[in-house]
């Protein structure tokens, strides 16, 4: 879906007889973006967004049990959920891809400001030991 701007720059560019390849090369976009938008009035533009707005996704029937985790584990991955939503349906494949899952969990993690937690490592310089002191505890 092309924003409003772009949209009336496909329109622009159809009144000044451009063609639908060189609009395409213009906006960056894919020739068949443009066929798509090239005869569409901005009512039937509004139409076509408004309905997008409104798609229900696959993922949307686990919201809860999606929220509910990020929740109590905000450092979990969304590749652990994916996994934890396969165990409790007991099903080996579910309606979605895990890539399109991560992105649901991302959008998720925005609208309710559940943000994944950051550790970071601490270093530092540590004495130098003599020699033959410096073997790992393992190999003595």
């Amino acid at each position: 879906m092309i924003d409003w701007m772009n949209y009336g720059k496909i329109q622009e560019y159809k009144r000044n007889g451009l063609k639908k390849s060189q609009a395409a090369r213009r906006l960056g976009v894919d020739y068949k973006t443009i066929l798509k938008y090239w005869d569409m009035t901005p009512a039937q533009y509004t139409e076509v967004e408004q309905a997008s707005k409104k798609r229900r996704k696959k993922a949307d029937e686990y919201k809860d049990f999606v929220v509910e985790c990020l929740e109590k584990y905000p450092d979990m991955s969304a590749a652990q959920v994916y996994d934890w939503i396969k165990e409790r349906t007991c099903l080996e494949t579910l309606d979605f891809q895990k890539r399109a899952f991560r992105k649901y969990v991302q959008e998720i993690r925005k609208e309710y400001g559940i943000t994944k937690p950051v550790f970071t490592r601490d270093y530092e310089a540590v004495d130098e030991l003599p020699k033959g002191q410096q073997a790992p505890m393992w190999s003595k």
